[in-house]
């Protein structure tokens, strides 16, 4: 449940850096013509936007609540107040159109078409674009604008997705740096003023870096066309950055850099203007020349504007002391020979590449298939052979042999079954033992393990008359399964050990102990899902050697209650890199009781109309996942270096104490890009990028724009890039 300090500690990474200003898009404080309030002045390009409406939207609670708007001018140009400024907030900006008849929202057209409209000429905008910019408040009040274009939409989207839903401090840096990187612009770039590309005295006059961002908006509108709206464009680019993790591919797809700048070229081309061509040339040739297809853009082009990844940094971050958690950091990369945390991560993480390889996938194949011949064996039914696989049920010992060859994979597997499903109307116990092995040239699996069932407090009358009925009505064997996901109730009893290990090493996945779990499916308050349990003692071995245990004559323990709060404790012993850690843990899930009985509702109320919409079932579990709110207490003592570190983590945020102290060494936030933290003044991220999904990859991010990044293929052979 926890990691021990110290494998936390060494993969945890990034958060806040206030936001710097931009040329001509800072405010002082109280510069508002009302008390309490700072003015913004800024502009919208894509082309230039003309009475659009600009609307301000501060976070409050759980959503972006509205509090100023006003209409762009001619030249794109808006103000508006910002009503009592919070030192430190970040405020959204989003563009909408004017409902006003008289006063409607046009666009002037810098490609070579919009619609009816030709190069230099106003379009009407009947939809949206779906631009958002962002407002920054430092300490001391002062405001900072980014002017609002497709660039700056791109910036917002991963920002609120760093930050967990809207943007903070942590985030929007975050954001910029890559979205710096990736255009080949520095951080103060994006916040100077675009232009006119129509307009040819603008742009003989305009510094590099507002042509460069005039003309990326530019790029955007000329990939519209008839069956692209604008917005589906733009809509397009942010959800390719966002999930890929703040990158885009190069070249050769949809959403691509390539086709961003031919947009850009044909824009250049479209405005005829010799100045703006030479301007552009240079650095529009080294944008595409470094293209490769089909690959994701790197994070740091350009070492001027962004530095490499460095762990060094980020150790100083953690202290420098012996006594200092950065202190243990150095010790055990000594112990382990590893010159930086970089490769101390590596050693650690390239012991796992096998686990997510052909052969795992392979396993759990046959695991799935074995569970249905279970069912059909425990209803007195011979299973037909399937997939290689040849199942044998022994009526007479109750014993269902697997045998054969699935994938490569030769499949040795007895289940003890217990009596006949339909004689257990009275006693309501099951008992299943499995034993056996799977294996091929690379892995091996073994299992050991019993499963007991007490269904004592089920009615299962309903679901056998549905089987011994004559009509063998379909419905009826529907309800009564929907009757046992509403009024059931069992006690599960689960002892053994199964491993997964790769055979050419000592590397392996194992789990073994004894752990019980009591379901009452109405239990709850209004008829929600009950259920708690208990391991009462138990190990689990990772591939890098790590171990975590629970030894009951040791007086640890791991409890849970699955209702209405959630709750749980823990006290384990774990090996972390060659350490032991004694952790103890308490805390709650609050909604994981909901998120059972609303599956259960949704999957009952199914049944009963005879479908299953899995759909529906996956998109109402997501909602619910999102919705868990983990608390947690704890502390990790680590005997070897006489330290002990405490944790906490509520909405998402983990703190962790430097050793023997209260002050906190890190802070980390968790997100759907990964894990940001904090480390004195300095940022990292955390994160999983599956936008190859044959070759998915862990990246570490610091907010200089540096990236370290270990991928891995379903081979199994992880590699450092």
């Amino acid at each position: 449940m926890l990691r021990p300090v110290l494998a936390s500690f060494g993969l945890s990474l990034a958060l806040l850096l206030s936001a710097c200003g931009g040329e001509g898009n800072s405010s002082s404080a109280m510069g508002g013509s009302s008390p309490g309030s700072t003015t913004v002045s800024s502009n919208v390009v894509k082309g230039i936007i003309h009475n659009g409406v600009v609307r301000l939207q501060r976070w409050q609670g759980d959503s972006y609540v509205e509090v100023a708007s006003t209409l762009t001018g001619a030249d794109g140009s808006f103000s508006l107040n910002v009503p009592d400024p919070v030192p430190g907030e970040v405020l959204r900006l989003e563009l909408g159109l004017s409902a006003d008849a008289g006063k409607p929202t046009e666009m002037l057209c810098d490609a070579v078409a919009c619609g009816s409209a030709g190069f230099g000429q106003w379009a009407p905008m009947t939809n949206a674009p779906g631009l958002a910019s962002w407002v920054s408040v430092d300490a001391q009040g002062g405001i900072t604008v980014m002017p609002m274009t497709p660039v700056s939409t791109l910036l917002v989207r991963y920002a609120e997705r760093a930050g967990g839903g809207h943007m903070d401090a942590a985030s929007l840096d975050l954001a910029r740096q890559r979205i710096a990187a990736l255009f080949r612009l520095s951080v103060d770039d994006l916040m100077v003023r675009p232009g006119n590309v129509v307009n040819s005295v603008w742009l003989n006059a305009a510094s590099p870096a507002a042509v460069k961002l005039s003309l990326l908006a530019a790029a955007f509108a000329q990939l519209a066309d008839g069956s692209h709206a604008l917005e589906t464009v733009i809509q397009g680019y942010s959800d390719a950055f966002v999930g890929n993790n703040g990158h885009l591919v190069q070249d050769g797809a949809p959403d691509s850099l390539g086709d961003l700048y031919r947009g850009l070229s044909l824009v250049v081309g479209a405005a005829g203007n010799p100045v703006l061509q030479g301007e552009v040339s240079s650095w529009l040739q080294n944008a595409v020349a470094s293209l490769e297809s089909g690959k994701l853009s790197t994070v740091c082009h350009d070492n001027n504007v962004c530095q490499a990844f460095s762990s060094d940094r980020f150790l100083t971050a953690l202290g420098t002391s012996p006594d200092s958690l950065g202190g243990d950091l150095r010790r055990v990369m000594l112990e382990q020979n590893a010159p930086s945390l970089e490769q101390l991560l590596t050693q650690q993480l390239s012991t796992f590449g096998w686990v997510a390889s052909a052969d795992s996938v392979t396993v759990a194949g046959i695991a799935l298939q074995s569970v249905g011949y279970t069912l059909l064996g425990s209803l007195g039914v011979a299973p037909a052979p399937a997939n290689g696989l040849i199942p044998t049920l022994n009526a007479g010992t109750r014993i269902l042999h697997i045998a054969g060859v699935q994938n490569g994979m030769t499949v040795n597997l007895d289940i003890s079954l217990p009596s006949l499903f339909l004689a257990m109307q009275t006693t309501k116990t099951f008992t299943y033992g499995v034993t056996g092995t799977l294996e091929n040239a690379n892995v091996i699996a073994s299992i050991d393990g019993t499963l007991a069932i007490n269904a004592t407090g089920t009615d299962f009358t309903p679901l056998l008359l549905a089987f011994v009925g004559a009509s063998q009505d379909p419905n009826a064997l529907l309800n009564s399964v929907s009757g046992i996901l509403k009024n059931g109730k069992a006690a599960f009893t689960l002892n053994g050990s199964a491993s997964l290990a790769r055979k050419n090493s000592d590397s392996q996945l194992a789990i073994q102990g004894l752990g019980t779990l009591l379901v009452d499916m109405k239990g709850g308050v209004g008829g929600a899902i009950a259920a708690s349990g208990s391991v009462d003692h138990g190990s689990l071995v990772l591939p890098n050697g790590s171990s975590f245990s629970i030894d009951k004559n040791k007086n640890e323990f791991l409890t849970f209650g699955l209702g209405q709060d959630g709750t749980f404790s823990a006290k384990f012993t774990a090996l972390v890199l060659a350490h032991a850690a004694d952790v103890t843990a308490t805390g709650s899930l609050a909604q994981f009781g909901t998120l059972l009985t609303n599956l259960r509702n949704g999957v009952s109320v199914q049944l009963e109309a005879a479908t299953l919409n899995l759909g529906a079932i996956v998109t109402q579990l997501l909602a619910d996942v999102s919705s868990l709110h983990l608390v947690l207490n704890g502390e990790a003592t680590i005997p070897d270096f006489q330290h002990t570190y405490n944790l906490a983590l509520a909405e998402g945020h983990l703190s962790i104490t430097q050793p023997n102290s209260t002050d906190v060494a890190i802070g980390l936030v968790f997100s759907s890009q990964g894990v940001l933290a904090e480390a004195g003044a300095s940022w990292w991220l955390l994160g999983l990028d599956l936008a190859d999904l044959a070759h998915p990859a862990v990246t570490l991010s610091d907010n200089t724009g540096g990236e370290w990044r270990w991928s891995f293929d379903f081979s199994g052979m992880l590699a450092l890039n």
